[in-house]
């Protein structure tokens, strides 16, 4: 089974793009769907509410009353789809577009074939620019660990457990990681 979990705070206009990404693209592989809207301030509440009542009745959305972080919010998701029976997890941040399904299913192909339970090398930020880790049937692996698009199993997650919620607003994928490696 297949979870995906995003994560958004104070950036409706992304929040969009990405669920639009996500319909487009992942929302026939994933079995089960959950957002986490880490108490976005009132002033985008009007936003946020106009992308809500579109979305499909198989995407859950949890809206916190005030801001928990990042580490949080990544905690709630992981838990839903763990509580779902999810054996492949991935965590997007709310400024990740996807373009393709293979997005996942490449993540979980190469997860089965390597033995690696939790990729964390997205392209995303400057970071990365010109910094390729390896390529591999498609799917591009970079140097730098960034957060925005990680993809765990549940074995992972049951040996390691969760966030540490110490990081409220960063760093928090970086400490995992290294808890995982």
């Amino acid at each position: 089974m297949i979870g995906l979990g995003i994560c958004t705070y104070n950036r409706p206009d992304y929040f969009a793009h990405c669920i639009n990404s996500v319909q487009a693209h992942l929302f026939d592989v994933a079995d089960v769907i959950f957002v986490y809207n880490d108490g976005s301030d009132k002033k985008h509440s009007a936003a946020y509410k106009s992308v809500y009542k579109i979305l499909p009745d198989k995407i859950k959305v949890k809206h916190s009353p005030g801001n928990k972080g990042v580490a949080h919010a990544k905690n709630y998701l992981l838990k839903r789809m763990m509580e779902s029976g999810c054996d492949y997890m991935f965590l997007l941040e709310d400024d990740i577009r996807v373009k393709s399904p293979e997005a996942i299913t490449e993540y979980i192909r190469l997860s089965e074939q390597s033995g690696i339970e939790h990729f964390l090398f997205a392209h995303h930020g400057t970071e990365n620019e010109g910094k390729l880790y390896m390529s591999e049937k498609g799917v591009d692996l970079y140097t730098a660990c960034i957060g925005a698009y990680c993809m765990y199993t549940r074995d992972v997650i049951e040996h390691v457990g969760y966030f540490d919620e110490n990081f409220v607003n960063a760093f928090e994928h970086v400490e995992h990681t290294f808890r995982i490696a």
